[in-house]
């Protein structure tokens, strides 16, 4: 077809089919990045891009620029991270940001030096 591979397909996915896809608890109500697959898929639960997740302070864009960036980072092979200690500083990117910034540290999408 002349067409390139393909190295990452990003799907928008409703909880549902999250919820068949990946049944684990911890991955409840997340967006999910499966790099062993091929290509890599990346799921992004519907929901949480169409309503901004309870616990994540920041508007919608915000929070679409981070699981975007965030799931991105897996496919690099960046790991989750934990905030550092103050709760004033950005949230890394890398850091489940889903799973709530509030009194953790400010919602956060860019990488930081």
């Amino acid at each position: 077809s002349g067409r390139a591979p393909r190295d990452v397909v990003v799907h928008l996915t409703s909880r549902e089919r999250m919820a068949e896809i990946y049944p684990q608890p911890h991955l409840r109500n997340m967006s999910v990045c499966d790099t062993r697959s091929h290509p890599f898929a990346i799921h992004i639960d519907r929901t949480n891009w169409e309503h901004v997740p309870e616990g994540f302070e920041g508007d919608l864009t915000l929070y679409r620029e981070y699981v975007v960036q965030h799931e991105f980072g897996h496919i690099i092979d960046r790991n989750h991270v934990a905030p550092g200690t103050d709760s004033s500083a950005p949230c890394p990117p890398m850091m489940q940001q889903t799973r709530g910034t509030r009194g953790r540290c400010r919602a956060n999408p860019w990488c930081c030096a």
